[in-house]
């Protein structure tokens, strides 16, 4: 389960986090609080990790999805960021400000990134659990991260 865009990694230079206006253990911890915020976060990019889980589950004996509070799980999607041991996946949207993208930018695995956007408020749901746990994503626009 996994959730920028760049501001600092051209020609070379190495991108700071000094910029940064929120902070990855921040959103995580109370990522409902943080909806609808915008800012720059920073951290190592990353691939989303893909591939399913084999590991067959029971029936958890609940109906209805149940929140659990207090648990952050990370928005599931195609890459994000780290930092600190907190990572926050990131949705990109193409000019029309409202397509997903589902495109990869191009950086390296555990490249620093610097990225303006908006922190988005959502829930994960475990379907073996039946337990819904609240999550972020960071939303960016296609050209701050070259997908344009």
């Amino acid at each position: 389960m996994l959730a920028l865009a760049l501001l600092a990694c051209s020609g070379g230079s190495e991108t700071s986090c000094d910029e940064a206006t929120l902070t990855l253990e921040s959103i995580a911890a109370d990522p409902e609080a943080m909806a609808a915020t915008q800012g720059t976060v920073c951290g190592g990019f990353y691939e989303a990790r893909t591939g399913s889980d084999s590991t067959p589950c029971g029936d958890s004996g609940l109906e209805e999805p149940e929140l659990v509070e207090g648990v952050y799980a990370v928005w599931p999607s195609d890459w994000g960021i780290e930092r600190r041991g907190y990572s926050l996946g990131v949705v990109v949207l193409a000019d029309d400000g409202v397509t997903e993208l589902q495109e990869l930018p191009d950086y390296v695995t555990g490249e620093t990134v610097a990225l303006d956007g908006v922190v988005r408020y959502g829930q994960v749901h475990d379907t073996c659990s039946n337990h819904l746990y609240p999550s972020a994503w960071f939303e960016v626009d296609a050209e701050q991260v070259g997908l344009d």
